[in-house]
């Protein structure tokens, strides 16, 4: 005898086809946050997540920032830049009388 009824696809999971057998993990950049998901949604500027089957996003550290939607990772400030706050979208530039020689800082001195 045949099933019922369908299993709902679990977070992280997505499927847009009708008469599928199974569900597909959404992609690293991507997240489903509900169960039953037609579509993965794209990582806001800010967050990030770098596996598959995820059904939320992580912000980036600080010292870190990703400007993009949709990305599977954060990109470290230059020196000379900063991010102070988590979930950056762009370094600011150290103050004159102030500075900093390493990549990935979240201050400067």
């Amino acid at each position: 005898s045949g099933k019922s009824t369908c299993t709902e696809c679990e977070r992280g999971k997505f499927q847009n086809d009708a008469g599928k057998a199974d569900c597909s993990s959404c992609k690293a950049g991507k997240y489903a946050d509900d169960v039953a998901s037609t579509e993965c949604d794209a990582c806001v500027a800010g967050k990030y997540n770098s596996n598959s089957g995820k059904s939320t996003c992580t912000e980036c550290e600080r010292g870190k920032f990703q400007n993009d939607a949709g990305k599977a990772d954060c990109s470290s400030c230059k020196a000379g830049k900063y991010a102070d706050d988590v979930a950056s979208t762009e370094c600011d530039a150290c103050v004159a009388g102030k500075y900093n020689s390493n990549s990935g800082k979240s201050t400067c001195t």
